[in-house]
């Protein structure tokens, strides 16, 4: 169990290779992102924590097996 849930507030994700076989790949880079600290209620309504926590990506490289 998570301690804190972070939805995406800005930034690009861009996937370059997306497998759907068994054992694929998914290779992309997530670039300029801000995620805040979120609740999220039995409907599935995110709402922004205020004074919550944030968490910056400048850029995350990833190359992963999909399963």
């Amino acid at each position: 169990n998570c301690q804190k849930t972070y939805l995406a507030q800005s930034g690009s994700l861009n996937i370059t290779t997306l497998s759907t076989e068994d054992n694929g790949k998914l290779i992309g880079t997530l670039t300029g992102a801000t995620f805040a600290e979120v609740t999220v209620d039995e409907n599935y309504t995110s709402t922004v924590v205020e004074g919550g926590a944030t968490w910056c990506v400048d850029s995350f490289a990833f190359d992963v097996t999909v399963q």
